[in-house]
């Protein structure tokens, strides 16, 4: 089965937010409302704004309001880039 590309999912973002803490380790956190179908979320990482890796997943909680935490434990020295990649239960996805 070829992957869907990137479309518009019945998932609202409402946030997401991260900081690092004093042990170099880096928490996101995000918010979101209406998950209709939603299967996961792809936690993605790069340092160059361009090359992403995931670096862990969630299940989705299926819910009208959820919170989501995640820990990175590895962020490089100088800038760091994260993103969600947000998957719906027919494969399709959106960052």
């Amino acid at each position: 089965m070829a992957e869907v590309t990137n479309q518009v999912l019945p998932l609202n973002l409402l946030n997401f937010s991260g900081r690092t803490h004093a042990q170099q380790q880096t928490e996101l956190n995000w918010q979101t409302a209406n998950e209709v179908n939603t299967n996961n979320f792809q936690v993605q990482w790069c340092t160059d704004a361009g090359t992403f890796a995931a670096i862990g997943s969630m299940d989705a909680n299926r819910r009208p309001y959820n919170s989501y935490g995640f820990l990175y434990r590895n962020p490089a020295d100088g800038n760091n880039y994260y993103r969600l990649k947000m998957f719906d239960i027919d494969g399709s996805f959106t960052y």
